[in-house]
C-alpha cells in the first residue's frame, strides 16, 4: 500500500533550507528568496527540491500572496549552476522516459500553487532563471536586468515547461526569435511583449517596491475569490470556446452570490468600511461544489 504523501509545513522546512529562504508576514505575504547571492543565485538540484517543497507548504491557510525573488541586486538567477559540486550529471540520469527536468519540476510546483505568485525579477535572469518565472501570475522586472533563453547555444532545448508557457505569453514568433537566437536582451526591450507585467527602474529596490505594492492590493481582496479567479483564468487557457467559460463562470458566481462574504462585501461598501471576510479557500466548505477544476494537490518527493 502506497504511503500517503505528506505536505511539509513552512516551519518544517526552515532549518533544512540551504539555497533558499523565506519570510512570512502577519498579513499573509510570503516572500521566497533564491538565496545563493555569492553564486548569482544559480540554480541547483538542491534548489529545485527546496522550491518544490516551499510552494507545496505555501498552501498553508496563513499564506495569501507569494513573492518569488532573489537575494542580492545583481542577479535573480544566473541559470543552472553546472560548476556546483552538487551537480553530478550522469548519462544514466537521462534514460528515456524516466528523467524529469528539475526546471520543469519547479515550474509545475508554481503552476499548481493556488495562491497568487508574483516574480520580482530584481536582476539578471538566464535560462532556468527566466523560465521558472513563466508560471508566475505576475512578473515585475528591473529595466536593467539581462534576460536570455540560451538553450540552443548550449546544445540543449527549452526546459521549465517553457515550450508550453512562453508562446502563450508572448506569441510563437517572439518565443522563437528569443530561443532560436539565444541572444541576451534587457528587460526593458521586452516591456510590451507580455513577458513582464511591468518593467520598472530603480534596480532591486524599485522591483521590490512595485511587487509589494501589487501584493498589498491583492491582500485587500477576498482571499477565496482571489484563488478562484486565478484558477479560472488559467483553466480558461485550455478551453475550446467561450461557452465553456460561460458555464463555469455561471456556476461559480451563482454559488458566490449566496455566500456570506458577498453580503459582507456589499455591506462594507455601503458603510464605507473595510470588509471582514470569513471564508477560507483552504476549507472545502467555502469553495464551489464543482471545485477543484485544477488540482492543487502537492505530493512530497523531496530529498531534503
Amino acid at each position: 500500500m502506497a504511503a500517503t504523501p505528506i505536505t511539509p509545513t513552512l516551519e518544517d522546512l526552515r532549518p533544512l533550507l540551504t539555497t533558499t529562504s523565506f519570510a512570512l508576514e502577519p498579513n499573509g505575504l510570503l516572500t521566497i528568496f533564491l538565496d545563493r547571492p555569492q553564486n548569482l543565485n544559480a540554480f541547483t538540484v538542491r534548489m529545485a527540491d527546496e522550491l518544490e517543497n516551499l510552494f507545496a507548504a505555501a498552501e498553508d491557510s496563513r499564506v495569501k500572496v507569494i513573492i518569488l525573488t532573489g537575494q542580492g541586486e545583481k542577479a535573480f538567477c544566473a541559470g543552472f549552476d553546472l560548476q556546483s559540486s552538487s551537480q553530478v550529471i550522469k548519462p544514466t540520469d537521462f534514460v528515456q522516459g524516466l528523467h524529469r527536468d528539475e526546471g520543469g519540476v519547479v515550474s509545475l510546483a508554481i503552476y499548481r500553487c493556488s495562491k497568487p505568485v508574483i516574480a520580482a525579477i530584481q536582476g539578471h535572469a538566464v535560462g532556468i532563471g527566466i523560465t521558472m518565472t513563466l508560471p508566475c501570475d505576475i512578473r515585475i522586472a528591473s529595466s536593467s536586468a539581462k534576460i536570455a533563453f540560451p538553450f540552443a547555444k548550449r546544445s540543449l532545448v527549452n526546459e521549465g515547461c517553457s515550450t508550453y508557457l512562453l508562446p502563450r505569453l508572448v506569441g510563437i514568433t517572439q518565443a522563437l526569435e528569443w530561443t532560436l537566437t539565444g541572444r541576451t536582451f534587457l528587460a526593458s526591450e521586452a516591456d510590451s511583449t507580455g513577458l513582464f507585467t511591468k518593467v520598472v527602474d530603480g534596480g532591486a529596490a524599485g522591483v521590490t517596491t512595485e511587487a509589494r505594492k501589487i501584493a498589498l492590493q491583492i491582500l485587500r481582496n477576498n482571499p477565496t475569490s482571489v484563488v478562484l479567479i486565478k484558477s479560472m483564468l488559467w483553466e480558461g487557457l485550455k478551453m475550446d470556446s467561450p461557452y465553456e467559460a460561460h458555464l463555469l463562470e455561471s456556476n461559480v458566481i451563482a454559488q458566490r452570490f449566496r455566500g456570506q462574504d458577498f453580503m459582507e462585501s456589499m455591506k462594507s461598501f455601503m458603510l464605507k468600511r473595510a470588509p471582514n471576510f470569513q471564508s477560507d479557500p483552504n476549507n472545502p466548505e467555502d469553495m464551489p461544489k464543482i471545485w477543484p477544476i485544477r488540482s492543487f494537490q502537492h505530493g512530497v518527493i523531496s530529498k531534503l
